[in-house]
């Protein structure tokens, strides 16, 4: 690899820029093994477009980059496993709870409510069988005071 690598440092970042348009900074990167300015993807993209087109064989220092952002990756995702506890959720269900319970009181009021409103009878108008009494009453009289042998017709 060192013989391959200094083949590459040789030619310089410069020319190896107006090869292959990887720009200045991110060769001298590769070339001095330091990765931190890079992201993975654009480190195995520009390794390989340097063993296409220089025909050289950059595995090790492939695999040293590698290793270097595995290693990245394990540091954040250890910084970044922190359990949030959802703590709207839990209001949410709070929340539910007591629009159950007041529409359980609504429909017990509702349910109540109706059931008086069937007990109640309207008020019946006795205006009009008083009426229809005192008019029968007369009839009444005279029908109880023929003989008992007669037969009325209260028809007529």
């Amino acid at each position: 690899m060192s013989e391959e690598l200094e083949k590459l440092k040789s030619l310089g970042a410069q020319k190896i820029y107006e090869d292959t348009h990887i720009p200045v900074l991110h060769v001298q990167a590769i070339l001095y093994s330091s990765f931190d300015s890079l992201q993975r993807v654009q480190f195995l993209g520009f390794i390989s477009i340097l063993e296409r087109e220089y025909h050289v064989d950059l595995s090790s220092l492939k695999a040293s980059g590698t290793a270097y952002f595995d290693d990245l990756d394990a540091q954040n995702l250890d910084e970044s496993l922190v359990v949030i506890p959802n703590k709207k959720k839990q209001k949410s269900n709070i929340y539910l709870v007591i629009i159950i319970f007041f529409f359980g009181i609504l429909i017990v009021y509702n349910l109540d409510y109706s059931s008086k409103e069937e007990l109640v009878e309207p008020p019946v108008d006795n205006r009009l069988i008083q009426k229809v009494q005192e008019t029968l009453k007369p009839s009444i009289e005279i029908n109880t005071t023929v003989d008992s042998n007669t037969t009325v017709d209260l028809n007529a």
